[in-house]
């Protein structure tokens, strides 16, 4: 039996042909195919970066500026130096960055688990990458934070300033657990973006409300952690959505759209469900409410709506 008879016609080579219709063929399906192919992955945008820094600058900015210490009649007293300042609430308007930061935090996040996932990278390699990437320096940085704590303790500083000192040094790491917790769901998130995009930020957008509808029905204002979940999970989407050239371009719209979000802002912090200052709207304290319990007493419906919605700063 012979080569030839073990070859079967159709896997033959076909012969070229000298048709004048065969380049333009050629070229078309080399055209159907690029439209069919995976899209390269993009590299860095350069205006995302520029974002991201300064997102970076505005919040050790912000921290820094937290920072007070002075001499009093026991000895120094830290505290926080922007207490009391008159124009923290105004500044908080402008300076209130986070949201950007998740938003663009997604952008980068969708655009590097597409890359990599093409490179058959699965999701729980992903999460692994990221894990190591954002909690090495962090594990750092504590260990320094318990190193100098120690170091303040065995030299006799005063355990009230030790403790002050602690928790004006960890109060920042709240950012770090929620940040975890996006990108450790990035590989889900994705996965609900691709599937049902509306769905995915109307569900989230749905539970934001409701928690915030409970913590002022109940009173207990620890229901409001919870939003830090979703809250930071549906800004992340918007990422995806921007990663993807999805979100609206005509500035016209952009603009009325800003104008619109802080319209709405200012009516519900003039309704008292949201204070006016941003940073402490920033995470739901655990404290008791801006009204007592003989002033509910004398409180409309409505007044005890907006007393829910306030916590007490002093105020």
């Amino acid at each position: 039996m012979t080569v030839d008879t073990l070859t079967a016609p159709h896997s033959r080579p076909e012969p070229e042909t000298t048709s004048p219709t065969a380049p333009r063929n050629r070229r078309q399906t080399a055209r159907r195919s690029q439209q069919h192919s995976p899209a390269p992955s993009r590299g860095r945008d350069g205006a995302v970066d520029l974002a991201r820094a300064w997102c970076l600058i505005v919040v050790v900015l912000m921290h820094s500026l937290m920072v007070g210490v002075s001499m009093g009649a026991a000895g120094p007293v830290l505290q926080n130096a922007l207490d009391g300042w008159p124009g923290l609430v105004p500044f908080t308007w402008a300076a209130q960055i986070m949201p950007l930061f998740f938003v663009l935090g997604g952008f980068s996040a969708f655009t590097q688990y597409t890359a990599l996932s093409a490179h058959g990278v699965t999701a729980s390699d992903y999460v692994a990458l990221r894990m190591r990437r954002l909690l090495r320096p962090a594990v750092a940085a504590i260990s320094a934070i318990v190193a100098v704590l120690a170091a303040l303790t065995l030299l006799g500083v005063p355990a009230g300033i030790v403790t002050t000192a602690g928790f004006r040094l960890s109060q920042p790491l709240w950012f770090l657990g929620v940040y975890a917790l996006t990108t450790a769901l990035v590989p889900a998130a994705i996965a609900a973006h691709r599937r049902a995009r509306w769905t995915t930020v109307g569900v989230l957008a749905a539970l934001v409300v409701a928690v915030d509808v409970v913590r002022g029905a109940t009173g207990i204002p620890a229901v409001g952690f919870i939003n830090l979940a979703f809250v930071w999970l549906l800004v992340q989407q918007l990422g995806f959505w921007l990663a993807e050239k999805r979100m609206p371009s005509p500035r016209l719209f952009l603009a009325a759209l800003a104008l619109a979000a802080y319209g709405a802002l200012a009516v519900f912090c003039t309704c008292g469900v949201y204070s006016f200052d941003l940073l402490s709207d920033l995470n739901p304290r655990a404290a008791r409410w801006c009204c007592s319990e003989s002033d509910s007493l004398r409180c409309s419906s409505w007044s005890r709506l907006r007393c829910a919605g306030c916590t007490a700063c002093g105020r």
